[in-house]
């Protein structure tokens, strides 16, 4: 899940700048995008990975997918 946002944080930050960070920080990330909207979902990153955080970031990206396309 944190690659699936990785990528897709880099892909609108080269399609609104042409160009993205080297980083895999996804605090950095969410920060560069300047979209509040997007920036609320890092908050819910957990450091353990149970189930139950799993299923929580995945219905997290399904989330954050839709409201992509719809930009």
């Amino acid at each position: 899940m944190e690659q699936f946002f990785q990528l897709t944080l880099k892909y609108l930050l080269a399609k609104k700048y042409g160009e993205f960070p080297k980083t895999h920080s996804l605090k950095i990330l969410f920060e560069l995008t300047k979209d509040d909207g997007l920036y609320i979902a890092a908050r819910y990153f957990d450091v353990e990975y149970t189930r139950n955080v799993a299923e929580r970031c995945l219905n997290l990206a399904k989330k954050f997918k839709e409201l992509i396309e719809n930009d």
